[in-house]
């Protein structure tokens, strides 16, 4: 938080600092993996939870419509990152739709001596961003909140 005393807003503080905490955490697991030589047998996958903060606290999820709770973009779209040296290219951005799902199917799919269950909802991401497979992996993503689609 004395790191951020200059935000006066206390809503905007807290959530700097914990952003703050969260990268420095991040960047502690990365290097962790870097001192062990383990980056290029390691794939790294983050991803927030669902729709950015409340309008009220922090920020907005303009231009996207809607936010935390809601079913419109602005509360569905999330920052999902992968890492994997030697396979996923550094730097690019993939813009297909995916899904949380496509985390136990990609890391199933890419894990020594794991099989995978036949019915998987995710797929497979690691064909995709290194282009070897076209397409896109999602035909169709659907959600619902009670009575909301």
């Amino acid at each position: 938080m004395e790191k951020f005393s200059h935000i006066k807003d206390i809503q905007r503080r807290i959530f700097a600092a914990m952003l703050a905490n969260l990268d420095d955490s991040v960047g502690s697991v990365l290097a962790k993996l870097r001192e062990c030589d383990l980056e290029e047998e390691t794939l790294v996958i983050f991803l927030s939870d669902n729709g950015g903060p409340t309008r009220e606290l922090t920020s907005s999820n303009a231009p996207l419509r809607g936010g935390k709770g809601s079913v419109y973009e602005g509360g569905l779209r999330v920052p999902f990152m992968m890492q994997w040296k030697g396979t996923i290219p550094a730097g690019q951005t993939y813009e297909k739709p995916v899904s949380s799902f496509d985390i136990y199917a990609t890391a199933a799919a890419n894990s020594e001596g794991v099989i995978a269950p036949e019915l998987v909802e995710g797929v497979d991401l690691v064909p995709f961003v290194t282009g070897k497979k076209k397409g896109i992996p999602h035909e169709t993503l659907f959600w619902r909140q009670g009575g909301k689609c």
